[in-house]
């Protein structure tokens, strides 16, 4: 390439692909400058991508990943580049590079951490820092949707806030209770579990009828919404049985603002409706007690049907200490998915762009896996002739 071509793209790129790595977490003053972006880096996980790196100075993305999934990166325009990985000890399978692609499957018994420094070859001063974690597959806990995500100190590390959105589903049939819901629970070898027990902080969305507290509709006539605690363990006065604060009626396709949020020694939840800018909120004292589990849940009752699969958007885990490898589930429902996540604020936050509970691609996809695999079990089975016994 020569020099005036190498400054014609690089003019193109500064006015057309202007994003800056900084709000990933690194970054100096040098890395929002004017002289700006050369190329891209795509990164894309199990062939999803993640997000897209723009090498500049400085810049950084960390994300996690688990043991057993691929990582391909490829310069979004065919620039040559280094990648530079070092490790000191994971080693990824069918590895494959070239100066403008990167991929490799990390082993399921690979847990660790990979760092790439990507150098653009034509201009060594644009340099962009990947830091991939690689940590355990999380287990997978039944069919129904069930996402957990913790600390891998249960009892050094809390956490401190959660944000997500939840898009409310279509209306399912009038027939049992359904509630779906992100929540905060705390571990027995949580601070000050005790004498409090094991609570949940949730804002649910409800189909049909509940224990929250409240004026209710008509069951089946809508959905509906309120931010509530539930201890259905515990003794200690003032925090048995279901808990809550006001109710918010919602509409199919709304996009629900869900926060919860450690003040001091106040739990605030709120939910908020970004359609109509209508919102509710609960705030519960838990006498010190640490919440050290999320969850995204869905919880039928009473033979409920959900007709389709429940989506979380852009949610961030707030831990109280650097928690890089909690950033990927430890748990869930066997056809559940979720994108891989980004680590920042120095590892104390992750954001998952999409947590989708029983997603009907990846239904879909097990039940032709089961049904190719009686097929070929029916196949195998020796038939027996009429008339043997």
């Amino acid at each position: 390439m020569t020099r005036h071509t190498y400054s014609i793209l690089r003019r193109f790129y500064a006015i057309f692909f202007p994003i800056v790595l900084a709000s990933c977490g690194g970054g100096s003053s040098e890395a929002t400058s004017s002289t700006s972006v050369p190329f891209g880096i795509d990164v894309r996980v199990d062939g999803s991508q993640v997000q897209s790196l723009s090498l500049t100075r400085g810049g950084r993305l960390e994300l996690t990943i688990h043991a057993g999934q691929k990582l391909h990166l490829e310069s979004s325009t065919n620039t040559a580049v280094s990648w530079n990985p070092t490790t000191a000890s994971l080693v990824p399978m069918d590895r494959h590079s070239s100066p403008s692609m990167w991929d490799g499957t990390f082993p399921v018994a690979s847990l660790g951490q990979m760092t790439f420094m990507i150098t653009a070859n034509e201009d060594s001063s644009e340099t962009a820092m990947l830091v991939v974690n690689v940590t355990s597959p999380p287990v997978t806990s039944g069919r129904y949707g069930r996402e957990i995500f913790a600390a891998h100190d249960l009892s050094e590390t809390k956490i401190t806030a959660l944000i997500t959105h939840l898009t409310v589903p279509e209306k399912p049939l009038a027939q049992g209770t359904l509630f779906l819901w992100p929540g905060l629970q705390p571990s027995p070898r949580s601070a000050n579990f005790n004498p409090i027990g094991n609570g949940v902080l949730q804002p649910v969305l409800s189909w049909g009828r509940s224990c929250s507290p409240g004026n209710q509709p008509s069951a089946y006539s809508t959905w509906w919404v309120s931010a509530q605690y539930v201890n259905i363990t515990a003794k200690e006065a003032g925090f048995t049985g279901c808990q809550g604060g006001p109710i918010m009626l919602v509409t199919p396709g709304d996009v629900l603002e869900m926060a919860m949020s450690l003040d001091g020694d106040i739990w605030r939840q709120t939910v908020k409706d970004l359609n109509t800018q209508q919102s509710v909120a609960f705030d519960m004292r838990l006498q010190g007690q640490d919440q050290n589990y999320a969850l995204f849940k869905i919880e039928r009752w009473n033979r409920a049907v959900l007709s389709s699969g429940v989506m979380f958007t852009d949610t961030t885990i707030t831990w109280s200490d650097p928690q890089p490898m909690a950033c990927s589930p430890r748990s869930i429902g066997e056809s559940d998915e979720y994108s891989p996540g980004i680590v920042t604020n120095g590892g104390r936050q992750c954001t998952i762009k999409t947590i989708i509970l029983e997603s009907p691609r990846v239904f879909w996809r097990l039940q032709s896996l089961r049904k190719r695999s009686y097929g070929k079990y029916q196949e195998e089975v020796p038939k027996v002739p009429a008339g043997s016994s």
